[in-house]
């Protein structure tokens, strides 16, 4: 096991690649902190995680918020003791086409990568 006691934050962790890193780096024995925006698919992936032996909690947070950011860490830290591989994951895409995009739509996608 590669990751065997290491704790690992991964944003964005509730679907599509932040998924799989989380179920992977949890079969190396890491421990996982599901950070997501979205509670039931964070927490899909905790259950999943800690159904198949491993060891997951999900924290709650907007990672465009540094009040979140802060509290995500914090959480973390609580839950396992601290962090020692942060996966910045996290994004959001409605797939549209940049020049289609409002200055808002914009902004708001930038403040999460």
């Amino acid at each position: 096991m590669k990751l065997k006691d290491r704790v690992a934050l991964i944003t964005g962790a509730g679907r599509n690649i932040g998924k799989a890193m989380a179920k992977l780096f949890a079969s190396e024995g890491a421990k996982i902190v599901v950070a997501e925006m979205h509670e039931g698919r964070g927490q899909g992936v905790v259950d999943e995680i800690n159904k198949s032996g491993g060891q997951a909690a999900l924290v709650l947070g907007d990672v465009s918020k540094s009040a979140d950011v802060q509290r995500l860490v914090k959480d973390a830290v609580g839950k396992f003791g601290g962090i020692d591989i942060l996966v910045n994951n996290a994004a959001l895409t409605d797939h549209a086409n940049i020049f289609d995009s409002t200055e808002e739509e914009f902004d708001k996608v930038s403040a999460v990568s």
